[in-house]
């Protein structure tokens, strides 16, 4: 299977990234409009993250707040902190959350294909169901402030 073969997604940009030896995409996922870009390349290092804008309305400090209460316990992962769980039993070569002035990031990576899918997993259903939660609370924010990026990308 090659990313041409991904029925589900649009490609809306196709080239050669030369800086880090990859093949580059831009999709559209065509049922949610969610933005991913993709490095393609030999690296054996997978990364992913899933970003989220999230400028603040005030000095509150409410994104750096969400960003640690995101990877909390969920039906799916029912322990107090799944985050704490990979970081111990996880091959991962990086796990983080990261929040920004105007962001933030939830990346993850490992060289292990099954631990990598499961990273993603965690990661994937417990910002998605904090995404979902969010936006029945606060469904009056201003639209696009929690709009999804999902970026799939190689370390070099």
């Amino acid at each position: 299977m090659t990313i041409h073969d991904l029925a589900e997604y649009e490609i809306l940009d196709e080239h050669r990234v030369e800086d880090v030896q990859s093949d580059g995409f831009i999709l559209r996922h065509k049922k949610s409009g969610a933005r991913i870009a993709v490095l393609s390349n030999n690296d054996d290092n997978k990364v992913f993250y899933i970003g989220f804008r999230t400028p603040p309305e005030d000095e509150t400090g409410v994104p750096h707040i969400i960003e640690h209460t995101t990877l909390c316990g969920s039906k799916k992962f029912p322990v107090k902190d799944p985050f704490i769980e990979l970081a111990k039993g996880s091959l991962n070569t990086f796990l983080n959350a990261m929040t920004y002035p105007d962001k933030t990031v939830y990346p993850v990576a490992s060289c292990n294909d099954q631990d990598f899918k499961n990273l993603m997993d965690v990661y994937l259903m417990q910002c998605l169901i904090r995404i979902s939660q969010s936006t029945r609370r606060f469904s009056s924010r201003k639209a696009g402030t929690m709009s999804l990026q999902v970026r799939m990308t190689s370390l070099r």
